[in-house]
Order: structure tokens, then C-alpha cells, then sequence
């Protein structure tokens, strides 16, 4: 099957690669400075144009922001084969591929119903389809009677729950959060079904892997560490509290603007704001810190000399709408995104094998301007502006309740010892109280 990717951006350009170059048609734009031209040696369409492609190609709309717009406008404008960018598109970035062949080489002679319905999961579908003799089906999350997987139907083998159920061996789940049913299908059938789920699926493939992150493993098992966030409760008071106890800390972005107001440092630092690193990549690499911890992207920060102290990683950016995000057990392939770089240093600090987790300066209390100074501690901004994504406090509250559900399974305690805010996520502990 071919596509058209709706949206001639960043986002536009993963899918390209995330699906393979072979398998798009065309970006189509609304943008009439973009329509005519090429992105990435693929012609940039208008929605017209589209329409008439849609007996051939399936449209993947890319952007995060203002979806609901987007497919009202495509609907108006008569095409009807879309699809979202999804998770399991954006693994295929951090996997090259790997995934397809794992899943052959593992079940090659099982019938196998592929859960969810996504450009990478028809891919998948084709893959098998043609490398294997097995029975091979996609499985939508809603019910099959939904028009919308019409257009699938003459090409592709497509089954609703109950019916795949009686059919296969095998389910891989391409969705990150399925439904209880598709997780427990033993329990429900009461047949041998293997269930594989996408986060078991991409972790085993990821490409990337910094061995210099290992050596973090469980360093500091079953000891107790703040995180220290930027907000505008931090006080210097309490950084010195902790200077003096000698507390094991994480912290994050511009926290250097207040060293010159108190003795403490962080053990560990960490950022994953893309725009960030690149506004302030030469203020990052000479930090004068133990342990820096920093994405693999934007390149232009690794392309500097004398980088000190840094160490990479890998962050996946998954974009699963306002539901979960996934959590890292295995910090030296990947950490994942979750909207804030707290969520982050949560993730490292679990990996690192902490028991008890404070958090301190999170006050999840967000002014609609971005660069309003009441957002973080006096002095954050300092007189150099720099641009920052924007911030989703829906999203991030579920990646903080994902951390909540991991720690609760694994023995670990998150508490937020702010003072004051809006984050109620996490039990609440009073500072002064902890020494």
C-alpha cells in the first residue's frame, strides 16, 4: 500500500522515513508557499490533488496539534482514506526496521493477528504477508463495522476481536495501551495465544544502545535522591538544605541561573527540549557538572568541540495523544518523552535504582504564556531568551501517573515535597520534615 503524508514538516519527514522512502507518494499542504514544490524529492500536493489520489494512496496526517480541525477539513474536502501518525509509525524510526523481521523470525509459522490500525501496522501486514505462509490479519481497536476501514477491506485481511480470536496464535499489539481483552487473550478464549506487546516488541529491537549509561544501573539502589525542577516555590534556602545533607540530586534546563546564589550543584543533569539544546547548546557543553545527560538530537549540540562531562541518550518521542506515555526500564537504549523533562529524570532516577523519589520545584502550575517568569524561579530566563516547546499539561499529568503505576509495581516511592502547586499525583511530604 502507498501514502500521501499530510504535512510537508518535521513530523512529515519522520513518517517519510519511519515508512520508507519507496512507499509515499506525495506530502500534501494546505501551506500555498509549499504546494508546487518538492520536500524531500517528493512533490508537495494540494488537498484537491489529494482527492484524487485516494483510490491509491492513504493519507497519514502527521500533526499533533489541532487534529479534530484537520480531519473536519479533509472530510469537507472528500477524502476519506486517513490515518493518524502513530507510536508505532514513529518506533520504526528507532528501529530500523528491525521490528518486521523480528516478528518473522519469531512466528513465522503462526497465524498472527496484528492489533491496531496504523500506516506501520499495514506495513507489517504487507511484510508478513510476503515473507511468511501463515494466516496474517489486522485487527482494528474500534469495531469493524466503522466505515472507516472500508478502503482496506479489498486488499487487506481485516477481522474484528472475536472473530480474529478463532483464527490466530499470535497477537502483536501495535497499540501501546490495548484493551484488556486483546492483553489477557488466553484468559478470554481460553486458546494458547502468544501476546506480544509493542513495548516489548520495540525495546527488543532498539537500535541505539550508549554503554556509558550502564554503569548508572542501580548505583544508587535502594538510596533516596531529589529531582529539583525549575519552578518558581524553589527556594535557595532549601538547595542549601540539601547542599548541606549531602542529597543525591537531579536536576534539569536552566537550573545554573541560580548557582550564584547558592553552594549546591546537582549530581546528574538532564534536558531533552530540542530547542532548548539548540538555543543553549554552548551553555550546556561547558557546564561545569558531574554528570550531564543529553539527547542524541539536535545534532548541532554533539557537533561541538570540547563537550564536557556529557553523556547521550536516546529519546524516543512516541506520540500517544493525552494517554500514556512508556516507561524506561532500560535507560541505556532509550528514555521516554512524556512532555516534561521531569518525566525524564524520573525514568534515569528509577534506572539508577533509587527507592525513594522527592520531588521539589514541580509546581505544574503553567501561565498560557510560556515565557512568563512566573512559570519558574526568579531569574530563569536571565537576560538570553531562548524558545521552548509547548507545554501540555494534560499530557504531562498522565506521563507523571504512568510514573506513579511503574513505581507502585516495582517497589520505588515518588513524593512531592514542592511547596505548594497544583501536581497532587504523587503523595505529598513536607520539605522541612525530611531531614
Amino acid at each position: 500500500m502507498r501514502f500521501i503524508i499530510y504535512g510537508a514538516g518535521k513530523r512529515g519527514k519522520d513518517e517519510l522515513i519511519a515508512l520508507g522512502n519507496e512507499n509515499i507518494l506525495a506530502f500534501v499542504d494546505r501551506d500555498p508557499a509549499k504546494v508546487g514544490s518538492t520536500y524531500i524529492d517528493k512533490p508537495v500536493i494540494d488537498v484537491q490533488r489529494a482527492k484524487e489520489m485516494d483510490a491509491e494512496a492513504v493519507c497519514v496526517v502527521t500533526p499533533v496539534f489541532e487534529r479534530k480541525a484537520i480531519v473536519e477539513y479533509l472530510e469537507m474536502s472528500g477524502i476519506k482514506n486517513f490515518l493518524f501518525m502513530s507510536p508505532f509509525d514513529q518506533m520504526l524510526l528507532y528501529t530500523e526496521g528491525k521490528m518486521y523481521s523480528c516478528v518473522c523470525e519469531l512466528y513465522r509459522n503462526r497465524n498472527i493477528g496484528i492489533y491496531g490500525i496504523s500506516a506501520g501496522s499495514i506495513l507489517l501486514y504487507e511484510y508478513l504477508i510476503e515473507k511468511t505462509e501463515a494466516n496474517i490479519c489486522l485487527i482494528p481497536e474500534d469495531t469493524l463495522d466503522n466505515t472507516r476501514y472500508d478502503f482496506l477491506k479489498s486488499r487487506i485481511r481485516v477481522l474484528d476481536w472475536d472473530e480474529a480470536v478463532r483464527d490466530i496464535d499470535v497477537v502483536i499489539s501495535t497499540v501501546l495501551y490495548p484493551k484488556e481483552d486483546v492483553i489477557n487473550a488466553k484468559k478470554y478464549t481460553g486458546e494458547n495465544i502468544i501476546y506480544l506487546s509493542a513495548q516489548t516488541l520495540f525495546e527488543k529491537n532498539v537500535t541505539f544502545c550508549n554503554h556509558q549509561i550502564e554503569r548508572y544501573k542501580n548505583i544508587h539502589k535502594q538510596q533516596r535522591c531529589f529531582i529539583v525542577a525549575t519552578g518558581p516555590s524553589l527556594k535557595t534556602e532549601d538547595l542549601d538544605r540539601l547542599h548541606q545533607q549531602g542529597e543525591v540530586c537531579i536536576s534539569m534546563n536552566r537550573i545554573y541561573n541560580i548557582f550564584d546564589r547558592t553552594a549546591w550543584r546537582p549530581d546528574y543533569y538532564m534536558i531533552e527540549d530540542t530547542k532548548m539544546i539548540e538555543d543553549l547548546r554552548r551553555e550546556i557543553a561547558d557546564l561545569d557538572l558531574p554528570v550531564k545527560f543529553v539527547p542524541t538530537v539536535p545534532a548541532c549540540f554533539w557537533e561541538q568541540s570540547n563537550i564536557k562531562n556529557v553523556v547521550q541518550y536516546q529519546l524516543a518521542l512516541l506520540d500517544n495523544g493525552e494517554s500514556m506515555p512508556l516507561f524506561s526500564s532500560i535507560a541505556e537504549h532509550c528514555i521516554y518523552e512524556g512532555s516534561t523533562v521531569t518525566y525524564a529524570c524520573i525514568q534515569m532516577a528509577a534506572y539508577m535504582g533509587f527507592e525513594d523519589i522527592y520531588l521539589l520545584g514541580v509546581d505544574f502550575n503553567y501561565s498560557s504564556n510560556l515565557y512568563d517568569e512566573k512559570n519558574h524561579f526568579q531569574g530563569y530566563q536571565s537576560d538570553k531568551k531562548v524558545r521552548l516547546n509547548v507545554v501540555t499539561p494534560k499530557r504531562m499529568e498522565v506521563a507523571y501517573q504512568c510514573a506513579r503505576n511503574y513505581a507502585e509495581e516495582n517497589g520505588i516511592h515518588i513524593y512531592n515535597a514542592t511547596r505548594g502547586g497544583k501536581l497532587e499525583v504523587f503523595e505529598r511530604v513536607e520539605f522541612d520534615d525530611l531531614f
